[in-house]
């Protein structure tokens, strides 16, 4: 498991998530434990898997 933690220009901590990079079977049980964002879309571009994060306070 790996914990991404997104933050802006300045250092501040926007969110984090915890993301398996080894689950090859089902993207959504791939990521969890979310805090200040969710899934906003799971496509599909150029034959690979796009996860998009959406923030959820500004």
């Amino acid at each position: 498991m790996i914990k991404i933690q997104i933050e802006d220009y300045y250092g501040n901590d926007l969110c984090s998530f915890v993301a398996n990079p080894f689950d090859e079977e089902n993207v959504i049980s791939a990521f969890g434990k979310f805090d200040g964002c969710d899934i906003a879309d799971l496509d599909e571009e150029d034959g690979m898997n796009v996860v998009r994060v959406q923030l959820n306070n500004n």
